[in-house]
């Protein structure tokens, strides 16, 4: 049953590249896929050692806090932040083709830090590891090209306002997963799959 959590993402470029981006295979998407793994193991073992940084509270609406640490903001953060390696940010929001190879590394990233996270959790097998986590991943790369492009390219308060305003996405998205812990997995199931169709529009100038 972990086949989902750890193909997911991997089979959702592979949908992205063929499906969405038809006409852009000569930009490389590939060979940024690629880097996304390589730069995903070093992102996985930082997360490993700064994720207990927030400690778990069960039991307690604050365990959402380590949801967002753990599985949202902490990873999204580090992979946005190796990024930074391979191109500066001004060039990654440069042009659609620069956006569209970010994407592409994002989808390598997740890869590995998403077959981390199922290692992890392979003892508690519900509906959030299994399917519903692997989505909000997803959901979660739309948003961060989405709201990079914005934070970079305006300049200011304006900036600082884009990146608060992807910090309290990723809380909504943790939220989101919180709900499966207060057993109320068909409203986390609606809200997974809303976040996911709604980023993913905020990205569809992409697939021109």
């Amino acid at each position: 049953m972990f086949a989902f959590p750890v193909f997911a993402l991997p089979l959702g470029y592979l949908a992205l590249a063929s499906w969405f981006f038809p006409h852009h295979r000569e930009e490389s998407l590939a060979g940024s896929f690629g880097r996304g793994l390589a730069l995903g193991l070093p992102c996985a073992l930082v997360q490993i050692l700064l994720q207990g940084l927030i400690p778990e509270a069960h039991g307690s609406f604050l365990f959402v806090f380590r949801i967002w640490w753990e599985r949202f903001l902490l990873p999204f953060a580090l992979a946005v932040a190796a990024s930074r390696l391979l191109h500066s940010y001004e060039d990654t929001v440069r042009t659609d083709a620069a956006l569209r190879r970010f994407t592409a590394y994002l989808f390598g990233c997740f890869t590995v830090l998403g077959a981390v996270a199922a290692v992890r959790y392979a003892g508690d097998p519900g509906p959030f590891v299994l399917f519903f986590y692997p989505i909000l991943a997803i959901a979660g790369i739309f948003a961060a090209v989405y709201f990079l492009e914005r934070s970079v390219t305006e300049a200011g308060i304006f900036a600082v306002l884009w990146i608060a305003a992807a910090v309290l996405a990723s809380f909504a998205f943790a939220c989101a997963a919180y709900l499966f812990e207060a057993r109320l997995e068909w409203l986390g199931a609606i809200l997974s799959l809303a976040y996911l169709g709604s980023s993913a529009y905020l990205i569809r100038f992409l697939l021109k």
